[in-house]
């Protein structure tokens, strides 16, 4: 289910996804989130030849049982977010110890791959 709010903002409506590729067809999630064991907040810290910025792009959710799951903000298409049951390639992005994939960089992973000379910092925050 989505929930959006109606035109007039002050209430929320479940409804069907309009689009197919929002729908989730596997197993409920509630198990893996119904007991939340930790809260991260990544926030995006960027610094390039026009300026600086500081965006929070991300929710790191771990359950109960330990397994991590991602919600992502993504710049392509616009207003766009990723739910990831299981982050693999976005890994580094949760923790910065994690062993890169060969060619995928923080920049790949958060749009910045043709933005020139950006420095990208990836901070991560409980909740």
């Amino acid at each position: 289910m989505v929930y959006a709010l109606a035109p007039d903002g002050g209430t929320a409506a479940a409804r069907p996804p309009d689009h197919a590729e929002w729908r989730y067809g596997g197993a409920s999630l509630a198990p893996r989130l119904s007991q939340v064991r930790a809260l991260r907040l990544l926030r995006e810290r960027g610094q390039g030849a026009e300026g600086s910025w500081t965006a929070d792009r991300g929710l790191a959710v771990t359950g109960a049982d330990g397994t991590e799951s991602l919600l992502l903000a993504v710049s392509e298409p616009a207003e766009s977010a990723l739910f990831l049951l299981e982050p693999r390639l976005y890994r580094i992005l949760l923790d910065s110890s994690a062993p890169p994939h060969p060619g995928v960089t923080v920049r790949d992973l958060l749009g910045h791959a043709d933005g020139g000379t950006i420095d990208i910092v990836i901070q991560s925050m409980d909740l």
